[in-house]
């Protein structure tokens, strides 16, 4: 996330904002303003986990497409088989295409 000390800086906010009563909600906006921005571009700015829930697998096709770009890694593939049973695949069999999409 941005420096709140920077994010006062580039506002020129003067001193009555040291007292920390509006830090929370300048740090909202801040928090919103790169959620905008990472909607807009289809680009993950910072680096963090996110989680994929799906219905089932994607009919006729063998391809899952993730909302977020870059994708560093992934970690874990797990679904709920017909018997109700939990199963992982195993990442490194998984063939992982990172180029964007046009």
């Amino acid at each position: 996330m941005i420096d709140l000390a920077l994010i006062k800086k580039h506002l020129r906010l003067d001193s009555s904002f040291d007292d920390g009563s509006e830090d929370d909600f300048l740090l909202s906006l801040a928090e919103a303003a790169l959620k905008l921005a990472e909607q807009i571009t289809g680009t993950c700015f910072i680096a963090r986990e996110e989680t994929l829930v799906l219905d089932g697998f994607p009919a006729g096709s063998t391809l899952i497409e993730l909302e977020w770009t870059p994708v560093q890694n992934i970690t874990l593939v797990e679904y709920t088989d017909a018997q109700g049973i939990s199963q992982e695949l195993a990442v490194a069999t998984l063939r992982f295409d990172a180029r964007k999409r046009v």
